[in-house]
C-alpha cells in the first residue's frame, strides 16, 4: 500500500519498516527527503488510512537510515 500511495519517487527514498499501536516507522535514505517528508506527514497518513478504508496510522516517524 506505501508505494501505491506516496508513488515512485518517495518510495524509492523510504520505506515502512514497522507499525505497532497507529504509530508507523519510515526509514528514509538522506537528511533532503527527512526534512520534505516531515512537511508532507500527515497528507501521506491522510492517504494511507483512506487506502487502507480504516484509521490505522496516527502518526508517522521518518528516522534517518544509517545503515
Amino acid at each position: 500500500v506505501w508505494d501505491e500511495v506516496v508513488g515512485p519517487a518517495i518510495s524509492s527514498h523510504a520505506q515502512p519498516t514497522w507499525i505497532k499501536d497507529g504509530r508507523l516507522r519510515v526509514k528514509v535514505s538522506d537528511p533532503i527527503w527527512l526534512q520534505e517528508l516531515g512537511f508532507a506527514g500527515d497528507t501521506i497518513k491522510e492517504k494511507l488510512n483512506k487506502k487502507l478504508c480504516r484509521n490505522a496510522v496516527k502518526r508517522i516517524e521518518f528516522r534517518l537510515d544509517t545503515r
